[in-house]
Protein backbone atom coordinates (compact mmCIF):
# COMPACT_ATOMS: atom_id res chain seq x y z
CA UNK A 1 0.00 0.00 0.00
CA UNK A 2 2.88 2.36 0.73
CA UNK A 3 4.42 1.66 -2.43
CA UNK A 4 0.85 2.46 -4.15
CA UNK A 5 0.86 5.86 -2.49
CA UNK A 6 3.97 6.95 -3.60
CA UNK A 7 3.49 5.88 -7.00
CA UNK A 8 0.70 7.98 -6.82
CA UNK A 9 1.74 10.64 -5.44
CA UNK A 10 4.88 10.46 -7.90
CA UNK A 11 2.19 10.46 -10.92
CA UNK A 12 0.29 13.20 -9.50
CA UNK A 13 3.56 15.44 -8.89
CA UNK A 14 4.26 14.28 -12.87
CA UNK A 15 0.85 15.01 -13.93
CA UNK A 16 0.71 18.60 -12.07
CA UNK A 17 4.42 19.91 -13.68
CA UNK A 18 2.88 18.38 -17.34
CA UNK A 19 -0.10 20.30 -16.94
CA UNK A 20 2.07 23.63 -16.31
Amino acid sequence: LNNKKRFLKKKDFKERFSDK
